[in-house]
């Protein structure tokens, strides 16, 4: 059986009533060389069953061995992957249903290894702070742009407010880009410690 191309992550942990949104706007892209991996961070609520009920071969369900702080859940998760591409969606997110075609486009046409985007971001109303029930929406523009490495890594380590927006729901990398920073830093998401 062929790799996939994309690789689509969902690390979750009890949150049996959100994962589902997550995964079905996968299974509804318009683009389906994928697999999808849930990653289960020892939930200790119903996920597993939930997850259980989608009948889609592409879909592989992983369990932690034991409960790990998030960004160990996602390292681990990030061994798991077999696509060259991967993205990383967490488990209160959802993609448009065009998302993996864009991506794929770009791949296709500039042999990206690293590519990111602007992400609508809603925040409930348990969100702390003044930006409660608030949804930020970027326009798509339909274009497209090539950052040299300079171009993005100065604003995102510089600490300024200006830098991109990161959020791991929005920037696909290659498995490769993954290993190759795993090879030198013992691992590709780091931990606050």
């Amino acid at each position: 059986m062929a790799k996939p191309l994309f690789s689509i992550v969902i690390p979750t942990y009890n949150r049996q009533e959100l994962v589902p949104y997550a995964i079905e706007s996968v299974i509804q892209q318009t683009f389906d060389d994928y697999e999808i991996i849930v990653c289960d961070n020892f939930s200790t609520d119903d996920t597993p069953q939930v997850v259980s009920q989608f009948k889609d071969s592409r879909i592989k369900y992983i369990r932690t061995p034991q409960h790990y702080v998030i960004a160990d859940n996602w390292e681990y998760s990030r061994t798991q992957v077999e696509g060259h591409l991967v993205l990383m969606l967490s488990d209160d997110d959802a993609l448009v249903s065009t998302a993996l075609e864009h991506f794929y486009q770009e791949f296709k046409q500039h042999n990206s290894e690293f590519m990111f985007v602007e992400i609508a971001e809603y925040r409930d109303n348990g969100f702390p702070g003044p930006e409660r029930n608030i949804c930020d929406c970027p326009r798509f523009s339909g274009s497209s742009r090539i950052l040299s490495a300079d171009e993005f890594l100065n604003p995102l380590f510089s600490f300024k407010e200006d830098h991109f927006n990161m959020h791991p729901s929005g920037f696909v990398f290659a498995k490769t880009i993954g290993n190759l920073v795993a090879s030198r830093s013992s691992r590709f998401f780091q931990t606050g410690s």
